[in-house]
């Protein structure tokens, strides 16, 4: 279990948002860096994705960015859950 990769699957990016400053520092942009590094000024955070995408891939994680509709879906994906995930991020069979 790593507390990083459970980060990851907490939060989405949103696709109409990425790589415009303003959007981001105004709808929570660039929010899987933010849960990873929450005291790094947003202003900083566009700099540390070579890193991010790296150790992604490292991990074996896909970085997923949705639509302002997909949060949604997801949020109420989520809330319907009667049952916990048999197989969570970062499980070992």
């Amino acid at each position: 279990m790593d507390w990083g990769i459970f980060q990851l699957d907490a939060v989405r990016d949103r696709k109409d948002i990425v790589g415009s400053p303003f959007l981001v520092l105004t709808n929570f942009g660039d929010h899987a860096l933010h849960h990873l590094f929450p005291t790094i000024d947003h202003g900083y955070l566009d700099s540390l994705y070579p890193e991010f995408y790296e150790t992604c891939k490292e991990f074996g994680l896909q970085y997923e960015c949705t639509t302002q509709m997909g949060l949604i879906k997801g949020q109420y994906w989520q809330l319907a859950k009667v049952k916990p995930n048999p197989n969570p991020p970062g499980h070992m069979n």
